[in-house]
């Protein structure tokens, strides 16, 4: 997904992408680890997809905050 899609998601949803996200991680690690995987680029591409989703996150909380003071 593009960033600009997942800020319109809210934090629910999000949270369930970031947990699966982090477990296709821990599996393409295992897989590197085991030289069963040729392609290192996927573990980039799911750790930026981390971040984005960690930033979103954040983002939103701190907007929840400021709306709540």
């Amino acid at each position: 997904m593009e960033v600009k899609d997942l800020k319109k998601l809210s934090a629910e949803p999000l949270e369930k992408m970031l947990i699966e996200k982090q477990a296709t991680l821990r599996d393409l690690r295992s897989s590197v680890a085991s030289n069963q995987l040729l392609n290192v680029r996927g573990i980039r591409k799911v750790r930026k997809d981390i971040s984005q989703i960690k930033t979103i996150l954040t983002e939103q909380k701190k907007v929840q905050e400021t709306v709540s003071e």
